[in-house]
C-alpha cells in the first residue's frame, strides 16, 4: 500500500507540473521495489521533460530491460536516442518496435525520418515501402517515398512511386498532373506530354494539361523570335487555360521586347487578341498598354491604361504606368488630374505625389514645391525614394548645382522618368553625361521623339 501511495503521489505531482517532487517520489518507489519497470519508465519521462536526456536514457534502458516487449518503453527509449542524435541505436529501437507492432504506420514514418536525418535515404524509402506492403498504398506515404527518391536524384524510382499511386487511382488527374510536372522538371518532355494527353482524355478542360499541350513544340528556351511567339497563339485562344497562365507565358517576352520587329509585331497581335477575348479584365488591358508603351505607341497605350483603371482602380502599379505614359505624351493637363486622383486613392504613395508636383510645376503652379516636400516627408528614411524626391525637387527649382547633383547616384537610376529628369539637370553642367542619361531613358521606354528634341538642342 505504501508503494501504491508513493506511485499515486508521483503521478499527482506530474500532473501538477512539480517534476522535482515527482522524481523524488519515484526514486523512493524504486528503493522499495527495484524491479518496477513502470517507475523507471516514468522516471525517464520526468527527466525528458527537463531535457536531461542522459538520465532519461539511463532509466529508459532499465525499464526496457525489465519489460523488453513493452512497446511504450521501447518507443520512449528509441525517441531518446533520436533526441541525442544516436541514430544507429534509434534505428535499432524502431526496427524492434516494427517487429512488435508491424501494422503501426507511425513507427515506420518515424523510423524513415530518422534514417533520412542520418543520411540513409535508400533505407528510409525501403522502410516506407515495407509499410505499404503491409498496409497498402496511401498518398501520404507515397509522397514521402517520392520526396526521398527525388532528393536522392533517383528519377526512375521517384517516377515509379508516382505511377504506382496512379495505378491505384487511375481517374485522379491531380496525381497525374504531379507526375507530369515532375517529368517536365527532369527534362522528360515527351513522357510528360503523354501524361497530359491522358489527363485530357479524362478531363478535356483540365487547365494544367491544356496549357502544357498548347505549349507543345514551343520549346523551353526563350529566343524571342516571331515564330516562337506565333506558336503561343493556340495557347491564347484556348479558353480552358486560365488568363493568369496566359499572361505568365507572355511576361518574359515583354520584359525583353524591342520597339519594332517581327517578334514585337507578334507580341502586339497576341496582346490584342487577349484584350478581345477578355474585354472585362483589367489585367489584359494593362498588358496591352505595356506592349504598346514599349513600342512607343503612347496614345494607344494611354487608351488601354484608361480602360484598365476604369475596370480596376486598386492597382497602384497600373496608376504608376499610366502617369508615366502621360508624362511621355507631355499631357500635363491629364497628368495633373490623374495624379491628383491617384493621390486621393493612395495618399502614402510617394510616386503619386511626385508626378503631381511635376504636373503642377509644368502648369506654373507654385504649390509644386510643397507637394514635393510632402513626398519627402512620406519617403522617410527610404534612400531610394529620397533620391527620387531630391531629383524632382532639383528639377522643380531648376538647380544645376554640381554639389547637389553629385549626391544623386544617376548611374543607379533605372526608371525612364528619373533618367529624364537627371539628364535635364546635367544639361547645363555636363552635356556628355546628359546625353548618356537621355539615351538610357529612351532604352527604358521614354518617348524618343520628345527626348531627341532635347538632345538636338545640345
Amino acid at each position: 500500500m505504501e508503494f501504491q501511495d508513493l506511485f499515486i503521489s508521483a503521478e499527482l505531482a506530474k500532473y501538477k507540473g512539480e517534476v522535482p517532487e515527482q522524481i523524488d517520489l519515484l526514486e523512493k518507489v524504486i528503493k522499495r521495489q527495484k524491479d518496477s519497470d513502470a517507475a523507471y519508465n516514468e522516471l525517464s519521462r520526468a527527466y525528458r521533460s527537463l531535457a536531461n536526456y542522459e538520465m532519461a536514457e539511463k532509466h529508459a534502458l532499465k525499464a526496457h530491460s525489465l519489460a523488453p516487449q513493452n512497446e511504450w518503453y521501447l518507443l520512449n527509449l528509441a525517441d531518446i536516442y533520436s533526441k541525442r542524435d544516436n541514430f544507429n541505436k534509434a534505428i535499432e529501437g524502431y526496427n524492434k518496435l516494427i517487429k512488435i507492432n508491424p501494422r503501426n504506420p507511425a513507427i515506420y514514418h518515424q523510423l524513415a525520418l530518422i534514417q533520412t536525418k542520418s543520411g540513409k535515404g535508400a533505407a528510409a524509402a525501403q522502410t516506407l515501402e515495407a509499410l505499404q506492403d503491409q498496409n497498402g498504398l496511401d498518398e501520404e506515404t507515397s509522397r514521402r517515398i517520392f520526396d526521398i527518391y527525388r532528393e536522392m536524384g533517383n528519377e526512375e524510382a521517384a517516377i515509379q512511386t508516382l505511377n504506382k499511386l496512379i495505378a491505384k487511382r487511375p481517374e485522379n488527374t491531380r496525381l497525374m498532373n504531379n507526375l507530369a510536372t515532375y517529368l517536365m522538371q527532369t527534362g522528360r518532355q515527351k513522357e510528360a506530354q503523354k501524361v497530359y494527353g491522358d489527363i485530357l482524355k479524362i478531363n478535356p478542360i483540365d487547365p494544367a494539361a491544356s496549357l502544357a499541350m498548347a505549349k507543345k513544340g514551343t520549346g523551353n528556351t526563350l529566343t524571342g523570335t516571331a515564330e516562337e511567339l506565333s506558336a503561343l497563339t493556340p495557347l491564347m485562344e484556348n479558353m480552358n487555360i486560365g488568363l493568369d497562365n496566359k499572361i505568365k507565358e507572355l511576361m518574359p517576352y515583354i520584359s525583353t521586347m524591342k520597339r519594332s520587329g517581327a517578334a514585337t509585331e507578334s507580341l502586339d497581335n497576341l496582346s490584342l487578341r487577349l484584350s478581345e477575348l477578355y474585354p472585362g479584365e483589367a489585367k489584359v488591358h494593362a498588358l496591352r498598354g505595356d506592349v504598346l508603351f514599349y513600342q512607343g505607341k503612347f496614345e494607344d497605350s494611354k487608351t488601354n491604361f484608361e480602360k484598365a483603371i476604369k475596370i480596376d482602380d486598386r492597382n497602384f502599379a497600373l496608376w504608376n504606368q499610366y502617369m508615366l505614359n502621360l508624362w511621355e505624351l507631355s499631357d500635363t493637363k491629364s497628368l495633373l488630374s490623374v495624379s491628383e486622383e491617384a493621390m486621393d486613392l493612395y495618399p502614402n504613395k510617394v510616386t503619386a505625389l511626385l508626378y503631381h508636383a511635376l504636373a503642377l510645376h509644368q502648369s506654373k503652379d507654385g504649390k509644386a514645391s510643397d507637394i514635393a516636400t510632402e513626398a519627402a516627408f512620406i519617403a522617410g528614411a527610404n534612400t531610394a525614394l529620397q533620391q527620387r524626391v531630391k531629383l524632382v525637387q532639383l528639377w522643380i527649382s531648376g538647380s544645376s548645382d554640381k554639389s547637389a547633383l553629385s549626391k544623386i547616384k544617376a548611374d543607379e537610376i533605372s526608371e525612364p522618368l528619373y533618367l529624364d529628369l537627371a539628364a535635364d539637370l546635367y544639361a547645363s553642367v555636363d552635356k556628355s553625361k546628359s546625353i548618356t542619361l537621355w539615351k538610357a531613358a529612351v532604352k527604358r521606354g521614354a518617348n524618343p521623339d520628345r527626348i531627341n528634341k532635347k538632345i538636338d538642342l545640345q
